[in-house]
């Protein structure tokens, strides 16, 4: 019963994440392109730097 609860939770968040990359690859176009040279630091703090934006973009939607 945990594991079924589990895997339910786990498959539910993947398919949160695919869908806010997907979004991402359509606002940011870094998404498309190969990221070899950014370290895993830099490209940690990019996620959540676009993740800030894409959320004050959302949050800005229709405002004058």
């Amino acid at each position: 019963m945990k594991e079924e609860l589990f895997n339910l939770r786990h498959s539910q968040l993947w398919n949160v994440v695919e869908r806010v990359y997907g979004v991402f690859k359509i606002y940011f176009r870094i998404f498309q392109s190969a990221r070899d040279g950014l370290t895993m630091d830099t490209q940690v703090k990019l996620i959540y730097a676009l993740l800030a934006v894409h959320n004050w973009i959302n949050s800005h939607r229709g405002s004058p």
